[in-house]
């Protein structure tokens, strides 16, 4: 948190939840509030070991946009409030600062993957992600709950249901903010791990069968800093 206090104007509070090695009856890391209390609020949340526990609508949320980030994410404040800036014009869309794809294979199947070099894009990961909060209540309380099953069964996937509910919902693709996103911790985390693909491509398969049908839709264009061209354009495209 310490990096994120150069954005203090930007943040209401951080929320931070707290499951790994912690018994039920261990106290809280308060020390992570008294750090930081000079600069935001901070709120610790000890949840359950699960994936779907990133959704968790606290009750001191009191803000309508969410920023959903990874522990290991660092963004530049200027990037942060552009993308909070390109949220509020349209605030039912997820937008964000990675992309990633999918695609159809010849039957039917879907796949997931990366490619950097690619000009569309059809997922929003929720790792640095702009949200509006009732999404938060709804992934708990509206999506099928068949969509968390598979998530717990994976441990994975937790972010393409997010996709998959919302763009379902509204009907219009994620938004990409193009902004140089670092990452602290190389080759660390369950993304790294073998078979991540793979549960991935499982999970897109089963959230298809739930629908009924594929709701990604795809994307080729994003804001990007210094462009008031493509902010307009996202503006004219609502």
């Amino acid at each position: 948190m310490k990096y994120y206090q150069q954005c203090s104007n930007l943040i209401e509070a951080i929320h931070i939840q707290y499951n790994q090695g912690i018994e039920d009856n261990d106290p809280l890391p308060t020390d992570l509030i008294t750090e930081n209390e000079k600069f935001f609020k901070v709120f610790v949340w000890k949840v359950p070991k699960s994936l779907n526990s990133r959704f968790l609508l606290h009750d001191k949320i009191t803000t309508e946009a969410v920023f959903e980030l990874d522990d290991d994410i660092r963004i530049d404040c200027n990037s942060l409030k552009m993308g909070f800036e390109a949220w509020q014009i349209d605030k039912t869309r997820m937008v964000g600062f990675v992309p990633r794809l999918h695609r159809e294979k010849d039957d039917g199947k879907l796949e997931y993957y990366f490619d950097p070099k690619a000009q569309q894009y059809s997922l929003i990961l929720t790792g640095a992600c702009f949200l509006h909060q009732k999404y938060l209540h709804e992934y708990h309380h509206v999506m099928d709950k068949r969509a968390r099953d598979v998530v717990d069964e994976l441990f994975n996937c937790e972010d393409i249901a997010m996709n998959f509910y919302v763009q379902n919902k509204i009907r219009k693709p994620g938004l990409y903010i193009e902004a140089k996103v670092r990452n602290v911790q190389h080759n660390v985390g369950i993304s790294h791990k073998p078979g991540y693909f793979d549960r991935r491509n499982v999970c897109m398969n089963k959230f298809k069968e739930i629908y009924g049908y594929n709701p990604l839709i795809w994307n080729n264009w994003r804001i990007t800093m210094g462009a008031p061209n493509d902010m307009e354009y996202f503006k004219l495209q609502n």
